[in-house]
């Protein structure tokens, strides 16, 4: 039949090979015999090519009453068989290309044979390194160390210190496999070492003036090939210089990224520090990874008292947060976040020499430029950034972070003031963050004193629940005037910060770091703060003034009509359930025409934690004085009940001697 029998012989089969599975394939299981007449093959031969047949899957066979019986296989053996050729080919690629190196070497080294010695075993070692110690002072260069067996490290180890002693500098490019060899190296003296992770090579090359000596193999095995050429020695020289003042290499994965990172340590002394614009965790996909990774790298920086100030993207902060890792970003750190919402996926590292980009993907690229202008330049971008005055934030995330961002650096025990508290137009997303944050707050123990917008005071009022195990007031908070309301509200920082918060549709943040600003604010806040006179109107006004009652134990009423529970009945059932469970105290001296709107009289004895007289009918007044604390409001109640309110302990004690003379006087 016609056939393409090349393409087989292409693949490794010969024309006998290929003729015999032919010829099987037509006649089926089959003796010698009629193999041969159809193949053509010859006799002597036939049993040689059956058994390469076999060894390459195509041909199989059966004993049947002693004779063998042969038989092609399935055609489709043949793409097995090419599928193993090529596997089979790929391994040797690769094996070849690993000697690659050393055949180069050989056949480089081939023109200085005549200038060769060659040393064989650990005393070979030692006579070779011997002649590289004969001279006194230059510089001995050295590329690449990898790994090394225990006793060739130790016998280097000693070589690099006897180098010291005769005043010869060493220069040394370790691979990553190396790394703990310049650890171990990097305080001896007259020493200088890089690790460039991506370089490899199968022999250490020293030079050291027209000498070079190129090292390969173990202990068990090690060999030495020293020549003594000044061309050699300058070219290899040449090789060195380009490896040790390469300025930019790129890294694929964590591996590279954690390389580079510790270069960069290596580069720094204690007490020096680096800049990191952009930080964050990654891509959502790899937090885990960097939270793992920058924990191991803060630990290592806290031992190696290495400082850092950071720029955060928004959000990073909370990461840090929920994997608990306040206290290192504390240790000789300083953070803020970067004022802008960004997708920029490039977080910059600079050290002194050099800068490190970080490209966020699933797999990180790592760019590093050893450069000490680049380095400058970018760190000039980050000066820029941390040092300026007014910083805008815009976004939920990215505004509430500033708030965590204000709260670490506050120690416990230490205030904050806030101006127009208000939760405004960020509704009960916001409201709920705040109760929240609130808690933290407390948990840490950092004071505040709000004064807020009178609208807002009751529901700001609600997100300060006080721990039950907390013995401080760490919360205080006043309703400012009506005409004082602002949309914005105004938090002030110890240490100059002031941060300008509008709470509308979309949530915005202004930082102004100016201890002028900061004087100027407090000064407006203190006299607010401290104001004697306040006036509270209409039914927020009056929820403002009986929501305050709830902070202190006792509470006294001249002239006590009912108002609350006239005009606002919900409200006050709600209160005085509240009342009731905090044990607060209230002393009434009832307006005896206006008593009707108080507890019906057979409830109000068996009223929790009230007592009450009446007074004469002729002391009835429209005002209602209530005192409490270093507080005396006068209310008018109706339609718009108006109260005004001083803050005066001697007008509170003199009220209190009124309130006592007439309680006494009513039986």
């Amino acid at each position: 039949m016609a056939f393409q029998k090349d393409l087989l012989e292409e693949i490794g089969l010969t024309k006998s090979e290929i003729n015999v599975y032919l010829a099987l394939l037509d006649i089926g299981s089959s003796t010698t015999g009629p193999i041969v007449d159809k193949s053509q093959a010859s006799s002597s031969k036939i049993y040689e090519i059956l058994d390469k047949l076999i060894q390459k899957g195509l041909v199989s066979y059966i004993i049947k009453d002693g004779m063998k019986y042969f038989e092609a296989a399935d055609p489709k053996r043949i793409l097995d068989y090419l599928q193993e050729k090529q596997t089979k080919l790929q391994q040797q690629t690769k094996e070849i290309a690993d000697i690659i190196p050393q055949l180069e070497l050989k056949r480089s080294l081939s023109q200085y044979k005549s200038q060769a010695t060659i040393y064989k075993g650990m005393k070979g070692l030692e006579t070779a390194f011997k002649e590289l110690l004969d001279g006194k002072g230059g510089t001995n260069y050295v590329f690449v160390v990898g790994k090394l067996d225990d006793r060739l490290n130790q016998f280097f180890h000693n070589l690099y210190k006897q180098r010291a002693a005769q005043g010869i500098k060493t220069k040394t490019i370790f691979s990553e496999a190396g790394r703990e060899y310049y650890e171990s190296r990097k305080d001896t003296p007259l020493f200088e070492g890089k690790v460039i992770g991506t370089t490899t090579s199968p022999a250490t090359i020293n030079i050291y003036g027209s000498k070079v000596n190129i090292r390969m193999g173990t202990s068990k095995e090690v060999l030495c090939v020293v020549i003594d050429n000044q061309e050699l020695a300058d070219s290899f020289l040449e090789q060195f210089n380009i490896l040790w003042n390469q300025d930019v290499t790129i890294g694929i994965g964590f591996d590279a990224f954690e390389r580079e990172w510790y270069n960069l340590f290596d580069q720094l002394k204690p007490g020096e520090s680096y800049d990191a614009l952009g930080a964050a965790f990654g891509i959502p996909e790899n937090e885990e990874k960097f939270v793992t990774f920058f924990r191991k790298l803060h630990q290592a920086r806290i031992k190696k008292n290495i400082k850092s100030r950071l720029l955060f993207k928004p959000g990073a902060e909370k990461i840090v947060e929920k994997y608990g890792m306040q206290e290192l970003y504390k240790k000789d750190l300083q953070h803020k976040t970067i004022p802008i919402e960004s997708e920029f996926p490039v977080e910059i590292f600079t050290g002194k020499d050099r800068a490190i980009l970080l490209v966020q993907k699933k797999e990180p690229l790592t760019i590093t430029i050893k450069n000490k202008e680049i380095a400058e330049l970018f760190r000039q971008h980050f000066n820029h950034l941390w040092n300026q005055d007014v910083a805008v934030y815009r976004g939920f995330d990215a505004v509430t972070s500033q708030f965590h961002s204000m709260l670490n650096t506050l120690n416990p025990g230490e205030e904050y003031q806030v101006l127009g508290g208000s939760h405004g137009k960020g509704g009960e997303k916001l409201r709920k963050w705040f109760m929240q944050y609130h808690k933290e707050r407390m948990e840490k123990k950092v004071h505040v004193k709000i004064l807020a917008n009178d609208q807002d005071y009751s529901d700001i009022l609600s997100t300060l629940s006080q721990p039950p195990d907390t013995k401080m007031n760490l919360s205080k908070i006043k309703a400012l005037p009506k005409e004082f309301s602002s949309p914005m509200q105004i938090n002030l920082y110890p240490h100059g910060k002031v941060f300008i918060f509008v709470w509308g549709k979309e949530l915005m943040c202004f930082e102004i770091a100016s201890d002028i600003v900061y004087q100027n604010f407090q000064s407006y806040f203190q006299g607010l703060w401290h104001q004697k006179t306040t006036s509270l109107t209409g039914e927020t006004g009056i929820k403002i003034l009986f929501d305050d009652m709830l902070n202190y134990t006792d509470v006294w009423f001249i002239g006590g009509n009912g108002g609350i529970r006239k005009y606002y009945p919900q409200y006050w059932k709600v209160h005085n359930t509240e009342r009731i469970k905090r044990n607060i105290i209230w002393h009434d001296l009832i307006d005896a025409k206006l008593m009707s709107n108080l507890f019906p009289n057979q409830q109000r004895r068996s009223v929790p934690y009230y007592e009450y007289k009446i007074l004469p009918p002729e002391l009835s007044s429209p005002h209602v004085i209530v005192f409490y604390g270093n507080k005396v409001a006068n209310i008018i109640w109706k339609k718009i009940p108006l109260a005004t309110i001083i803050e005066d302990k001697e007008i509170v004690e003199g009220y209190k001697k009124y309130f006592d003379y007439l309680w006494k006087s009513i039986k």
